[in-house]
């Protein structure tokens, strides 16, 4: 065999005897040809450079897809995390809303509401006030009549004027007493059945977020 001929023969094994595929009678071959042929000799060595050049790319990519997977899973925790903070951002603001609405209404917490039936004597509203003193000496009392309801309302509710005026002739409203104690469960208990006491109202049952949806519920009936 002639050295071009042995030459190319041992170029095309050279991946193969690179890989440590061939066998033992094969590889001691192009081993002895490559000890003494310098051509061949610098074709391994660029097959060499080849596959180290291969694996620096593989090795490359396997970083960038890491690198990829790291950014998102980030990403991801930076949506969560922007969700999150908007979340107790609002949780928190809704709070303070709630506890500056509780502040402002605190006085009526203590207020208790009587409402009167319209056919009520001046007897009965005496044996009210009666009723509401003994349970609570210091009980502050205010009475309201229907003429001061409508009034308020009219005032309250002045861009539907058109509206309110049918209740001129014929007052749908019903008077009532204000009452400010720390007894309100006993009042409305002994007032029950009462004569002249139509029915009671108050605010004491409502826990502060309740006060808060329906001062909400106030102003956007009242636009």
């Amino acid at each position: 065999m002639n050295k071009e001929n042995e030459c190319e023969i041992v170029q095309d094994l050279l991946l193969n005897y690179e890989d440590g595929v061939l066998h033992k009678s094969t590889e001691d071959f192009v081993k002895k040809h490559i000890a003494t042929c310098e051509n061949c000799k610098r074709r391994l060595k660029e097959i060499k450079q080849d596959i180290e050049h291969m694996q620096e790319q593989e090795e490359q990519e396997k970083e960038i897809d890491y690198l990829k997977k790291i950014n998102k899973k980030i990403n991801v925790k930076k949506i969560l995390l922007i969700i999150i903070s908007t979340m107790l951002a609002i949780i928190i603001i809704l709070n303070v809303a709630v506890f500056i609405n509780y502040n402002n209404m605190k006085e009526q917490l203590g207020n208790f509401k009587i409402f009167l039936s319209d056919d009520i004597t001046n007897e009965e509203l005496k044996n009210i006030e009666e009723v509401i003193k003994n349970i609570d000496d210091k009980a502050e009392i205010q009475y309201v009549s229907k003429e001061e309801v409508l009034d308020e309302t009219k005032e309250k509710f002045s861009s539907k004027e058109n509206l309110i005026e049918q209740y001129e002739q014929n007052n749908p409203f019903m008077a009532y007493y204000i009452v400010k104690t720390d007894f309100i469960e006993k009042l409305q208990e002994e007032l029950k059945d009462v004569k002249g006491v139509s029915n009671t109202s108050s605010l004491i049952h409502l826990n502060p977020y309740e006060l808060f949806i329906g001062t909400i519920a106030k102003k956007l009936t009242s636009k």
